[in-house]
Formats: C-alpha cells, structure tokens, sequence
C-alpha cells in the first residue's frame, strides 16, 4: 500500500481534528421535539440579534477587512482607486476577481467604516459592505466498503470496524449496478485543495497505466508560465488557488497579484518531497505554517478539508491491485467523475466571499457538472448586502450553465441559542440543499433544520465518515508529541473518520455526478424532484412527509435513479431525425467537458 501506515491514536484526530474541521463545536444537542408547523419566526429573530450582536464584537477586532462594491454604472475599478485616493489623500488599492465587482483596500490610518462612509458619501456603487468570509462546515473490492460503523477501542486507542455504513444507508451499491459515473463529468470540489496524489484518487489495477480522477484543463500545458488557452489563468492545468496569499491571519487579504502561490509545483496538491531540503515549517498550500494564525487554538490542516470532501464525492472505486501492492481502500459516492480542484479554504479554515464566487464562476465556465459546496455563510440576515448579491449572481451563472450546485447547510444546530434556519447559500431556491443524519436516521445535533420560506431537500449521513486524508501540520503536531518519528508530514491516510454536514454534502454532490453521467442533460430541478420524490421518510411515524429536521428524508441513490429512468423521457425518433438533418446541414453541437 502507498504511503499509509496504522495509526495508533487515533482518538485524537477524531477528537482535536474534527474540532477544527467543523464550523461549529458541538456543546449541546438541538430539541427536535415539538411540531415542524411551529412558529419559529419570533425564535428565529432573538437568534439574528444574537448573533448580530456577536458578530459585531467580532468586526470590531476585524476593523480593516477590506470591501466589497459594485460600482455606479460608467465607473471602472481603476476609477473607484483613482477616486477614494483623492478623497481620502492616500493610494488606494482597488481590484477585480468576480465580473462586476470590485474589492478596496482599506488603505494604512483608516478602517472599513471610513471607507466605507466615503464610498457611499462620494455614490461611487449601487451597493457597498465588508467583505464576507464563509467557514468550511466539515460493493467493489476497496477494503473499507462494508457496512460497519467506525468506532474508537478505548483500550487500545484505535479505530475498529472501519467501514463505510453510508454507502450503505443510501443504498449505493444497488445504484452502482446500473450507474458508476463518467470521466465525462466533471464535480467542482470548492474547498482547500485536493490532496491529487492520493491512491484513492488513483488506478492501479494496471500499474504501468494508471489512471487517475482529477481533472485536468484539456487546454493548458502544466508549468510553462503561460496561458495557453486565453482564459486568465496561468498554468490552471490542476484547477485553481484563489487563496493566493491568505494563510489564515485575520488581517491578511488574498493578494490578486498572486493567486497561486510558487512554492509548490502544484498548489492544490501534495508533493511527499516538497520537505527536502527547505525548512518543514515553510508556509506550504498542502499543509499550512504550523501556526495559530487566526487564534482559534488550532494550527493549519491544509487540504485536509478538501480532500476529504473529495474521496467521499468520487474516490475511485472497486481499484485495488493486491498482487502488485497497489490500491486504494476508500469507495467513493460516483466510481469514475472527474474531480475539479478548486481552492477557496485556507489553511485555517475559512474563507474570503469574492474568492468563492469566482470559484463559482471557473468551476461554472469550466464545464463543471456538479459543484460541491461543503462550507457556510450564516443565517442569510447576518451576511453583507454586497456578499449576498455578488454569491447569488455566482450561484444563479453556475445554475444557467446546467450545473447542479449542492450545499451544506451548517453546523449551527448544537449551537447555544440556535432555534433554526438554513445558512446561506444553502437556502437559495438553486441550491441542492443537504442535512445530516446518523447511523440510525436520526437527526445529527449539529445539522441545522429549516424555518420560514428555507426547504430543506435531503439529508444524508454525517456521523463518523470514514474517507481519504493526509498527515497535515495539525495532525503531525498531535501525533509528533505522542509517537516522535512514526509519521512523516504529507503521509496519506485511508482511515481517519468526519462528522459534519461538510461530510453529508458531498454523498449528495457524488450521486449528483452519477446521475449526471447517465443523463448529462438533466436540470438542477429535475435533479431536485428525483431525489425528494425517492428520499427515505425516516420520520414517517411522527412526522410523515416533509419536515423541517430531515427535509424530504435520508437520499435513496438507488430509488433515485429507477425514478429519473421513468420520468425522463427518451429522445423520440423524430427529434433523432431533426438531429441527423442539423448534423447533415453541417451543424456541429459542442459538448461540455
């Protein structure tokens, strides 16, 4: 096996890592008692307030973030710069990331509140705010598909029964005798990275021609500075690093100069040598600084985030090779989708909104045909204004160019004070919102549950989530001080275990993929239906039908697919025929890759 060893603490990771992973900790079960018809508006309000109140004591140690504007018709960003110099008597930096809209520095003596009063004194944009910033939330040959649930043996501080109980729950295996997913289609990984050298990302069955499932940009040529299909992006062979700059300190700005950063030859992915011969506590894209950089007690865990989320949407499957020694143990949701790394999460784990939206619109303009968003916002009311308009408009292009864009919908419902509501952009009517259950369909504490006008689509498991990851900064610092020398910083791991709604999301992004391989024309709408229609009513005896905890119920991948076989139609031969004419007439209909 390449690069993996037994782990004898595991305990720990589960314990501290996964602390770090999710968006919120864990303090006390939500009460899901009471009727769903409840009136939770009032409820919902004090909640809002609260968290306003909290979130302003927050801003005030946050009193340089940088904003947020779409400017006044006529007006470019370089006018904005040119502008807020003269009035405020000092350079102003002004840039660009997402069509339409234009981040500002707040220059050295001021803070955002200034700039943003002399924005709006002097009507340079139709809208203004601070800059949002969004935290993540957290029957094939692969020795780990069986239907067990991961548990910790106290005794000896090792996981035991390692299995994949959700592939399980969602009745996968039944789905993958009619369906394993297409290198055709593509699943937008919005995260921290992409660990792409993993063995579960990889085929060894043949060893000499291994095969592997991130996607590559069919237009690039990797590492010769320069950009060789016109689209912007230099080098993006392997997706792209919109974090630039940013490791994580709650004064540092992704640097637009510098998206990508030069110390790695490829900034999404793990080189096991890039230790040799540099200093180990380098800041590296893989693995963080090994520093507290925004105080929240916890150093970098790199790619961490987003590797997981990517072996739980698409590890390849069923790709073990026993007599040469090579192959992964980990079945992903879809077998053969190609994974599109796209990096937004910095190491800390957290993120900027305008490096997210224009995650959105690569990922979108990149022939991406599921986007998987395992990270959250808030409550809608405690976003900025521009953050919202500028995320929507990302969310609705990504909807237009036939993407099905999957959310998670938050951590809040353990939180002291939370009486529900779905986070943004998970309650936007284009978003494939997905909740967590666990092993016995039972509502997940954490999961945050639907009120007012927020639908709730499915839920699917999130408690003890065995899938890929990585020896990160975080990890080796704990198993450094326990087991000096055992592990090695970038050693892969197959059997480390999440809970989160950023560990549901991506069962629901994974099957999103496999059903767009077997109907490459099908809607986010249809999408929708074909899974609510099918979804396992878990609280059939109490609440039959929709509810508010558990949406329209746990995903059925299986059902799913007999639905979407009887409900879209097939092409008729008259339609076949007008086709052949259009081909004939010399017509040629480009395909999305």
């Amino acid at each position: 096996m390449i690069g993996t060893k037994s782990l004898y603490a595991r305990t720990v990771v589960a314990i501290l890592l996964f602390a770090f992973l999710i968006v919120s900790y864990l303090p006390a079960a939500a009460d899901t008692t009471g009727s769903p018809d409840t009136a939770l508006a009032s409820w919902r309000e004090q909640f809002v307030m609260q968290q306003a109140s909290l979130q302003a004591s927050v801003l005030a140690a946050r009193a340089t973030d940088p904003v947020l504007l779409r400017p006044q018709a006529g007006l470019t960003t370089q006018d904005i710069a040119t502008q807020l110099s003269a009035h405020l008597g000092v350079d102003v930096q002004a840039y660009s990331k997402v069509p339409g809209w234009t981040s500002v520095r707040v220059p050295q003596g001021f803070t955002t509140d200034q700039v943003l009063q002399q924005i709006n004194d002097s009507s340079l944009a139709e809208v203004a705010s601070r800059h949002g910033r969004f935290y993540i939330c957290e029957v094939p040959n692969d020795e780990y598909c069986v239907d067990k649930i991961p548990a910790i043996n106290w005794d000896t501080f090792e996981w035991e029964d390692l299995g994949q109980y959700w592939l399980f729950d969602v009745n996968a295996p039944q789905a993958w005798d009619m369906q394993h997913g297409s290198p055709d289609t593509t699943i937008a990984i919005i995260d921290s990275g992409i660990s792409i050298y993993h063995e579960d990302f990889r085929d060894f069955r043949d060893p000499e021609n291994p095969f592997d499932n991130i996607w590559h940009n069919p237009g690039e040529i990797p590492n010769n500075d320069v950009d060789d299909d016109g689209n912007g992006f230099i080098d993006d062979y392997w997706g792209w690093d919109f974090v630039g700059s940013n490791i994580g300190s709650t004064d540092e700005m992704s640097d637009p100069d510098t998206y990508m950063p030069r110390d790695d030859e490829y900034p999404t992915a793990w080189d096991n040598n890039w230790w040799l011969g540099t200093d180990p506590w380098s800041s590296d894209p893989a693995i963080g600084n090994g520093e507290d950089d925004n105080g929240d007690w916890a150093p970098d865990a790199g790619v961490t985030h987003g590797t997981m989320v990517a072996g739980i949407a698409g590890a390849i499957t069923n790709n073990r090779n026993d007599t040469a020694g090579f192959g992964g143990d980990i079945a992903g949701m879809s077998w053969n989708c190609k994974l599109m790394p796209v990096r937004v999460v910095n190491p800390e784990g957290w993120g900027w909104d305008e490096d997210a939206a224009a995650a959105i619109w690569y990922a979108a303009d990149h022939g991406a045909d599921v986007i998987n968003m395992s990270f959250s916002f808030g409550l809608r009311e405690v976003v900025p204004e521009a953050t919202l308009i500028m995320m929507e408009e990302a969310i609705q292009h990504a909807v237009s160019q036939g993407c099905i864009v999957v959310g998670a919908v938050g951590n809040s419902g353990g939180s002291v004070g939370y009486l529900g509501g779905l986070d943004f952009p998970a309650d936007m009517s284009e978003t494939i919102a997905v909740g967590a259950v666990d092993w016995d369909g039972e509502h997940s504490s954490y999961s945050n549950w639907a009120t007012g006008d927020d639908i709730l689509d499915v839920v699917a498991p999130g408690d003890h989530i065995l899938t890929v990851s990585l020896m990160d900064m975080y990890t080796w610092l704990v198993y450094e001080s326990f087991f000096p020398g055992e592990f090695d910083l970038g050693e892969h791991l197959i059997d480390i275990a999440g809970a989160g709604t950023s560990f549901s999301t991506p069962i629901v992004s994974g099957f999103a993929g496999l059903l767009k391989a077997r109907y490459p024309g099908m809607t986010y709408q249809q999408f929708r239906e074909f899974i609510q229609q099918t979804a396992v009513d878990l609280n059939e005896s109490t609440y039959p039908g929709y509810d508010i905890y558990l949406g329209y119920g746990r995903l059925d991948a299986y059902e799913a697919i007999l639905y979407a076989d009887e409900n879209i139609p097939e092409p008729s031969t008259t339609a076949l025929f007008l086709l052949g004419l259009a081909g004939l007439a010399g017509y040629r209909r480009l395909r999305r890759k």
